[in-house]
């Protein structure tokens, strides 16, 4: 029989064995370790008349009010795709190996090394993709953006590659041009089966939609631990 059980760490969900309760364990996805223990029941929300809750799933309108960013990601992820944009320009991607990397136009070089190099103040989009193994290999299923911005807002990337997450603020749609920055960066990095599973995505990129904060699944599948 499983057990649900959800890292301390990075907040994943494992369906682990009942004959591993109360042992120790590494976790799958952040590696530290944990107990496996069964997971607290959710609260479940009370419901506010007139409002319409929204499912978590295909595409969601800049108007639907979110959670805030911080009740949603908590770390980055090993394995998703983390990006900042400019208006114009990829000033930034995350890398689980290299940590932030910033854009110097020539190329990416890291930031925690090159300080001077991160833009003092700017209006930016945060982008999380939600990246999936499957039988077919990684797959992007899920993309969502957040609004970053302020005086030294990106100097923290290279202090702690997950302090940038306390700044993001209310979900913002992208606008054409950042679609377009972000369809070539998936082409150039990917392989064009990245996307096969979630026609969805390319298509809202290859659009004018400039309404949407978010495209495909952003739920995480539970891992598996065995004996």
């Amino acid at each position: 029989m499983a057990i649900r059980v959800i890292c301390e760490y990075c907040n994943s969900k494992i369906d682990a064995s009942d004959r591993l309760l109360g042992e120790k364990r590494k976790c799958p996805r952040c590696d530290q370790e944990i107990i496996i223990k069964p997971a607290e029941p959710e609260k479940r929300s009370v419901p506010v008349p007139g409002r319409v809750p929204v499912p978590a799933g295909i595409v969601t309108d800049a108007r639907t009010p979110l959670k805030h960013s911080g009740d949603q990601i908590k770390r980055l992820m090993p394995g998703n795709l983390y990006l900042i944009l400019s208006y114009d320009r990829i000033v930034a991607v995350w890398r689980s190996v290299e940590n932030w990397m910033i854009n110097v136009g020539s190329g990416f070089i890291p930031a925690k090394r090159n300080t001077e190099s991160i833009p003092e103040h700017g209006h930016y989009v945060f982008i999380e993709g939600n990246v999936r193994h499957t039988e077919n290999g990684r797959r992007l299923v899920g993309i969502r953006f957040f609004e970053l911005s302020g005086y030294n807002v990106l100097i923290s990337i290279a202090r702690n590659e997950n302090e940038l997450l306390e700044k993001l603020s209310s979900p913002v749609p992208l606008t054409t041009t950042q679609k377009q920055l972000f369809f070539a960066y998936l082409r150039e990095q990917f392989f064009r089966n990245f996307t096969d599973d979630t026609p969805e995505i390319i298509d809202y990129l290859l659009n004018q939609d400039e309404r949407t904060t978010q495209v495909g699944d952003l739920t995480e599948q539970p891992f598996i631990l065995g004996e």
